[in-house]
């Protein structure tokens, strides 16, 4: 974006997410938080996304942040099992924040809440919907059948949630070994696959 680009990355017991400059390979910010947990067949999993001024991010071990995009500062932050009561996947979150106007989609799979959208500029609670636990994806924004919906792949399905207050549509099981349901769903017209 603008000629940065963004990754976060691993030193000793930190995460470091990094803003790169292009053309000179050097870093234009850092902002570092604790993930001195063991090693998980590696360290983060999702890939940060930016939006208008902001990036957002969700570590491994389920911190979800807002950090400015000119300055590196953290605008707010919580986490998808202390703050959402979510429930951790064995092989740690691993989905990417979803922005969709104002909010930011997150699966944290609560057990009263799955999927939950919060307001992008403060993290605050906007709504909650299903209870499986997370799988590994990240949530589609999708028109199924003339209704606006998030598809998400939990740790036992796939389901429709609605975009405006999320209730659940609609859920098909498809169980895996290990409740791994990675795959990103793919949406074209009301099919999904």
């Amino acid at each position: 974006a603008k000629n940065v680009v963004y990754i976060i990355d691993h030193k000793e017991s930190n995460d470091i997410v990094r803003g790169i400059d292009i053309n000179t390979g050097k870093d234009v910010w850092s902002y570092i938080y604790a993930d001195a947990k063991q090693s998980n067949y590696g360290f983060s999993r999702s890939t940060p996304t930016i939006n208008e001024d902001k990036i957002y991010i969700i570590s491994r071990m389920g911190l979800v942040g807002c950090i400015d995009i000119k300055t590196g500062n953290g605008v707010w932050g919580g986490y998808l099992d202390k703050n959402l009561n979510g429930r951790k996947p064995t092989w740690d979150y691993a989905m990417s924040p979803y922005i969709d106007g104002k909010k930011i989609i997150l699966v944290p799979g609560a057990q009263d809440g799955c999927v939950v959208a919060l307001d992008k500029s403060n993290g605050n609670m906007i709504w909650k919907g299903g209870n499986d636990a997370p799988g590994y994806s990240t949530p589609v924004k999708a028109t199924i059948q003339g209704k606006l919906q998030y598809v998400v792949f939990s740790s036992t399905g796939v389901g429709g949630y609605d975009a405006a207050n999320g209730n659940m549509y609609w859920f098909v099981e498809w169980k895996t070994e290990y409740n791994v349901n990675s795959a990103q769903p793919i949406v074209i017209g009301n099919s999904v696959f």
